[in-house]
């Protein structure tokens, strides 16, 4: 027993330890205990939001190419139709214009050596001009 001389008298008290690696370690697993406690509660919230976003964007990612690829298929009929030879032919005929047969084309060089087809319709002048 320990004692404080107190007016000549002795009071006596136990000696109380303080443990303060105890206390601080109290502290810092309260610390910590709440911080994972938010952690899960900011990823119960988090992860759920983000997977609707990654959801969300596949599935418009889908939508688009479905679109997409509607589009091409209607381009690749289109640019058939469009090239077909039946159909160049029809043009042609509408627009006035008539067949040549290869034997009537000559190939005529230009100064800036690029190369141009003639039609020729009948006895064809020489390329000198004369």
């Amino acid at each position: 027993m320990v004692g404080h001389f107190y007016d000549r008298e002795i009071v006596n008290f136990p000696i109380r330890k303080t443990n303060r690696d105890g206390s601080s370690r109290d502290i810092f697993l309260f610390a910590a205990g709440i911080l994972l406690v938010s952690l899960i509660v900011i990823g119960y919230i988090y992860i759920p939001n983000q997977i609707r976003q990654v959801d969300y964007s596949i599935e418009l990612a889908k939508k688009t190419l479905r679109q997409l690829e509607q589009e091409r298929a209607f381009l690749q009929t289109r640019e058939a139709e469009l090239t077909s030879l039946a159909r160049l032919e029809q043009e042609a005929e509408r627009m006035g214009l008539l067949q040549v047969e290869m034997e009537k084309i000559r190939f005529l060089h230009s100064a800036t050596r690029t190369t141009r087809m003639v039609a020729v319709k009948k006895d064809p002048a020489p390329p000198n001009g004369g």
